[in-house]
């Protein structure tokens, strides 16, 4: 290897670890925000695999804070505080704060944010039926229809939209799967969802190509109806 082919290597070798710091970075960044769009796991099913039940403890309402390391990002208002006693989703865990989804304004309204994990309370997860996914489940952008077939099949339908009323952006899924592991998975195609009950809510997950510009499943559903 002569001179200019091991410069050439070493810039090449330098570039790639610059370029992996600074995905790191970002990753490191994106990791303190509490969404909808967690980012954990390499997978849709990675990335709600562990979610779990539990429930908000405490006598007080309890502000939900966007971005962990900004205490300016805490909401302490009625329409984004978790109160005492509401159930919801761990999502992930920073140290000593847990990031939560619990319902919020409305019959459809889903609120995140982090608090501290000594004002959560861990309930003890059960294995969920096939008849416990059937229903209509609703956020604010989507809705999940749920339907059981034959050989505990689930015949599983979401649509979703995003955008002013002038020009919204529709998506849209259709997945027939027999649970495994509590998860409802589609990787097959180019849009990949993963779905599971968890307690009284189901949490879904997508690779962001299930329909337009920014059109998403992620995140918490309420049951609207059997």
């Amino acid at each position: 290897m002569n001179p200019k082919q091991h410069a050439v290597r070493h810039l090449a070798a330098f570039l790639l670890i610059l370029l992996a710091a600074i995905a790191g970075s970002a990753n490191a960044k994106e990791s303190t925000l509490c969404t909808s769009n967690q980012p954990d796991g390499d997978t849709v099913a990675g990335r709600i695999a562990d979610v779990s039940a539990g429930t908000v403890t405490g006598g007080r309402p309890i502000g939900l804070r966007q971005v962990l390391d900004n205490p300016a990002s805490t909401c302490n208002e009625g329409s984004c505080a978790a109160n005492a006693g509401a159930n919801g989703l761990k999502l992930g865990q920073s140290g000593p704060w847990v990031c939560i989804s619990v319902p919020g304004k409305g019959k459809l309204g889903t609120q995140y944010g982090w608090i501290p994990a000594e004002r959560w309370h861990a309930s003890k997860s059960n294995a969920q039926s096939p008849g416990q996914w059937v229903g209509v489940w609703q956020n604010e952008w989507a809705r999940i229809t749920i339907e059981s077939t034959d050989a505990n099949q689930l015949h599983l339908q979401g649509n979703a939209i995003w955008g002013p009323e002038a020009n919204p952006h529709f998506g849209g899924f259709d997945v027939t799967a027999v649970p495994e592991n509590d998860l409802v998975v589609n990787e097959s195609d180019g849009c990949q969802i993963a779905v599971r009950v968890v307690g009284d809510f189901l949490i879904a997950a997508d690779n962001h190509a299930c329909g337009g510009l920014n059109v998403t499943f992620n995140g918490m559903y309420r049951l609207r109806h059997h």
